[in-house]
């Protein structure tokens, strides 16, 4: 099947491109995460390309798991971390002078995505943000547009460059934080998701072997509240089920058509921390529970629970208060990885640590969360990269299960 062997998100790149001369205790420098086999952290100093892997933090590996490339919102970096040919600047504007060294500032702003039968060849999905008003909403700025930026390996040089950069797929008022990525049921091409600000209105793209191209709208759910900075929307593994969630407005599943790119059936469910900061959604390896975090505390639902209307998520992580070399550690974005664990970085500053859950396919407190309990060689910042299932097949019997009849509706670009 396509889906087997495509170890694209084998890799992650953490941490901060400066260069240092004696790294004792080390303040900056990037890591590149290896989850091949098992969890290597290599530490990687004195590489001066001035990237803050911070809150647009994602990455792509070939088939193999080699490193491809990866970004910070700002520009795109090649495997021996310096700016790719080609890749330079992307997302322009307003907020690239100032936050260039310091992490673009938008959350799940960018991913990667392999094109479907083309061979060392990738598309770079990504948002900027402007300043700008939008009705109802405090914030004076805004994600006005999604771009995409192409990448293939060039044979007679043997490197990696970028091409038609910041090509817009689309403009309009797009949620900053809301972004996400699923196999298509022919087990070849992707959909990509992202929603408007305060509405729920979901936007569609699709990407299959002549590229990428906006492919519909759908109008389903509960989304209402503009200042929508602080939430995420991910899939389960499976890919045929979403949650989102924004703390003010609860925690919103829905069923997802990998044939036809469309949610069906939501149910909102209560979120019982509605301070209101960031909230992310990880579904456990085998996809029978959710967990949900706020910045104080993790919590569990058993998805098979969602409507019974008596239904309550279990407390399964707490914050425990615990100051390091003067950093909170206090709960920012959870993701599963390769390994089956699930990984928290820390809110607010810079951190030495991530949490960990070690069993997140267990009931309740034999999830084994554990806080700050993974050390790191340099402190990061923000977010995680974030992947869809890779190695996810198509649908068999389904009315999508071959490749015919899946030519695109629009030229695509």
């Amino acid at each position: 099947d396509r889906g087997v062997a495509q170890h694209h998100d084998q890799n992650w790149i953490m941490g901060e491109g400066k260069y240092i001369l004696t790294p004792s205790p080390p303040d900056v420098g990037l890591m590149l995460f290896s989850f091949k086999d098992s969890l290597k952290i290599q530490y990687i100093q004195n590489t001066n390309n001035n990237c803050y892997m911070s809150f647009t933090n994602n990455c792509i590996s070939d088939k193999e798991g080699n490193l491809v490339a990866y970004t910070d919102g700002h520009n795109i970096f090649n495997r021996d971390h310096h700016i790719m040919e080609g890749g330079d600047t992307i997302n322009p504007g307003d907020f690239w002078p100032g936050y260039l060294g310091f992490g673009y500032p938008i959350e799940a702003g960018a991913i990667f995505v392999p094109i479907p039968d083309r061979l060392d060849e990738y598309i770079l999905l990504h948002k900027p943000i402007r300043f700008g008003k939008v009705n109802g909403r405090l914030p004076e700025y805004l994600c006005d547009k999604v771009y995409a930026t192409f990448i293939k390996y060039d044979t007679v040089n043997h490197i990696h460059k970028a091409y038609n950069k910041n090509t817009v797929l689309l403009e309009g008022e797009i949620s900053e934080s809301e972004f996400a990525i699923a196999k298509h049921g022919n087990g070849r091409d992707f959909w990509a998701v992202c929603r408007k600000i305060g509405e729920p209105l979901y936007y569609f793209f699709l990407i299959d072997p002549t590229g990428v191209y906006f492919h519909h709208e759908q109008r389903i759910g509960n989304a209402y509240f503009k200042e929508d900075l602080h939430g995420m929307i991910s899939f389960n593994k499976l890919e045929n089920i979403m949650a989102r969630v924004i703390p003010i407005e609860g925690l919103e599943v829905m069923e997802f058509d990998r044939c036809k790119g469309l949610f069906y059936n939501p149910i909102l469910l209560p979120f019982p921390d509605t301070f209101l900061t960031f909230a992310s959604t990880i579904f456990s390896p085998n996809g029978k529970y959710l967990y949900v975090n706020s910045i104080f505390n993790i919590y569990q639902y058993e998805i098979s629970k969602r409507f019974d209307p008596s239904y309550q998520p279990i407390l399964v992580g707490k914050w425990d208060s615990v100051y390091i070399d003067d950093y909170s550690t206090l709960f920012y974005v959870g993701r599963l990885a390769l390994n089956n664990k699930i990984y928290f970085t820390v809110f607010g500053t810079n951190g030495y640590h991530l949490h960990t859950m070690h069993k997140p396919d267990e009931y309740g407190l034999a999830c084994d969360f554990r806080n700050h309990d993974l050390e790191l060689p340099t402190y990061i910042d923000g977010s995680l990269p974030f992947f869809p299932n890779y190695r996810l097949g198509s649908l068999k019997s389904s009315s999508c299960d071959s490749l015919s009849g899946t030519t695109p509706e629009k030229e695509p670009v």
